[in-house]
């Protein structure tokens, strides 16, 4: 059986505390209801996803605010950030320029997420399963 073209999915959206505050969310959750102080506004909706697998090369910047590329690299030292900001950004800020003919390109949210042995096996396992019927 073939995946859909576009499925229903639930998006959660913060909207800014309505009186114009700085919004912020605690980092520990309350220990009896679990939730975390916010001072933002939850919303909740459905939306259509659409899928695109073999249309990719026509979703542009101009048509859709994002677009596909695939480019190797030789580049394996992602747990180094001194390696990742002196090799890997300036790579693909060329291929960003060159894909996108922006003339500018900004990194930001450079987080590493390190994974162990265990959560990579884990992740294989759950992309390479069968899609549930």
């Amino acid at each position: 059986m073939s995946a859909p073209d576009v499925v229903t999915a639930s998006f959660t959206y913060q909207l800014p505390p309505p009186n114009g505050e700085r919004a912020f969310q605690t980092i520990n959750a309350n220990p009896t209801t679990g939730e975390r102080h916010r001072n933002t506004l939850r919303v909740n909706f459905d939306a259509p996803v659409e899928n695109i697998r073999g249309r990719e090369h026509t979703y542009t910047l101009d048509n859709a605010g994002f677009q596909y590329a695939r480019r190797p690299t030789n580049f394996k030292d992602f747990v180094d950030d001194k390696k990742i900001s002196e090799e890997y950004y300036p790579e693909s800020e060329a291929i960003i320029k060159e894909l996108t003919g922006a003339s500018r390109v900004v990194f930001f949210d450079s987080s590493m997420l390190f994974l162990s042995f265990w959560s990579i096996t884990r992740l294989k396992s759950a992309f390479n399963s069968p899609t549930p019927s």
